[in-house]
C-alpha cells in the first residue's frame, strides 16, 4: 500500500491529537499489578474488556478513603495513556486531592495490542465508556461525580461523549480539543491531501492508508476514522453538546499551539461558558513533550484545582 509522507511543524502526529464492539457488561480484569505508591496514593496497571479485545489502563486511587469522586482521562491521536508523563501528573495530583481516575491507551497507541487501523473515535469512545464501567464496578468510587478530561483528540472524544447524552458527567477539563476536523486537515497536508488518504483508504482491499509522520511514527487512517470525524462539523457538534450539557467546564491552550488552531479552543470555551487558561508558549507540548516545566505546571495544576473545586463538593 502507498505510503503518504506529510511534513508537518508542530509536534502534533508525536504526542496526538487524539472500542471495538461492546459485548454486554463483559467487565473483568485480566491484570492488576501495583506500579507506585506514597502516603497519598496507589497507581496500578489494568487490564479490562472492551467487547472482546484487552484494554490496557492505569487506574489511580487515593489510600484509605471511600466512594471518592473520578476522573476519566483521554489522550491524544498517536499518543498513550501517560503522555510522556504528563497524564501521569495529572492523575497523581488529583489522587493526592482525594480523586481517583483512570486513564486508557486507544487502539494502536501505548500498550494496545489492537492495530491501528482500529483507531476510530467510535472504538476510542466505547473503550472510555468500559473503562468508566470498569472502575464503577472495580473500585469504590461515586459514581454520581465523576469527570471527564481530554487532550487534544481526547478532547474530541470527551466533547462526543458529551453530546451523546448517554454519560452523566459533572465536570469537563479540556485540554486543546481536536472539536473541527477543518482545521485538523492541515496536519494532514491540506484539505486536498485529506482527501487523497481518504481515497486511497476507500479504495485499498483493507480499508486503510498507511501514514507515516516526520518522526517515524506509522498510522494506519481507516475509512472509519475519516468517516468518524467528518459526520458532525464543529457547529453541530457543539450544538449538541450544549442540549446535553450545562456543567461546570474549563478549556486550557496555548496562544501559540499550530496543532489545535487557538481559535478552536477559544470557540469551544465560548459555547460552553468555559473558564479559560492560557499557557504563553510551547505549542501543542504543553510541557509534556518539552522541557517547560512551568507550562506542564500550569496545566496540570489548574486542571487537578478545577477537577477539586467541582467533584468534591
Amino acid at each position: 500500500m502507498k505510503k503518504f509522507y506529510c511534513v508537518l511543524s508542530t509536534v502534533f502526529l508525536l504526542i496526538g491529537l487524539t472500542g471495538c464492539k461492546k459485548e454486554e457488561n463483559k467487565q473483568t480484569s485480566q491484570v492488576s499489578t501495583e506500579k507506585t505508591s506514597n502516603e497519598k496514593y496507589s497507581e496500578e496497571d489494568v487490564t479490562y474488556q472492551s467487547g472482546d479485545v484487552d484494554v490496557y489502563a492505569t487506574v489511580t486511587m487515593p489510600l484509605n478513603k471511600e466512594n471518592v469522586p473520578y476522573v476519566v482521562i483521554c489522550h491524544g491521536h498517536g499518543g498513550s495513556r501517560s503522555e510522556n508523563g504528563g497524564l501521569d501528573a495529572i492523575s497523581q495530583g488529583l489522587a493526592d486531592k482525594g480523586i481517583a481516575s483512570i486513564r486508557m491507551d486507544y487502539p494502536g497507541c501505548g500498550d494496545s495490542k489492537e492495530q491501528f487501523r482500529n483507531n476510530n473515535l467510535t472504538n476510542m469512545i466505547q473503550y472510555t465508556e468500559d473503562a468508566m464501567k470498569y472502575m464503577n464496578n472495580h473500585y469504590t468510587v461515586n459514581k454520581d461525580s465523576v469527570g471527564i478530561f481530554g487532550y487534544s483528540m481526547g478532547g474530541r472524544i470527551s466533547l462526543e461523549m458529551l453530546a451523546s447524552q448517554k454519560d452523566n458527567f459533572k465536570a469537563v477539563c479540556l485540554l486543546a480539543p481536536a472539536a473541527d476536523t477543518e482545521d485538523l486537515k492541515k496536519l494532514f497536508g491540506g484539505t486536498e491531501n485529506w482527501e487523497l488518504l481518504k481515497k486511497t483508504a476507500q479504495e485499498s482491499k483493507d480499508g486503510y492508508v498507511d501514514f507515516t509522520t516526520i518522526y517515524g511514527q506509522e498510522q494506519e487512517l481507516s475509512t472509519k476514522w475519516f468517516a468518524d470525524l467528518e459526520e458532525k462539523d464543529f457547529t453541530t457538534l457543539m450544538q449538541e453538546v450544549k442540549k446535553s450539557y450545562n456543567g461546570p467546564s474549563m478549556v486550557i491552550y496555548a496562544v501559540d499551539d499550530t496543532a489545535v488552531s487557538p481559535s478552536v479552543s477559544k470557540s469551544v470555551a465560548e459555547e460552553l461558558g468555559s473558564e479559560i487558561i492560557l499557557t504563553p508558549e510551547d505549542g501543542h507540548s504543553y510541557g509534556f513533550y518539552s522541557d517547560k516545566a512551568y507550562v506542564k505546571r500550569i496545566v496540570v495544576e489548574n486542571t487537578v484545582d478545577f477537577f477539586k473545586d467541582k467533584l468534591m463538593k
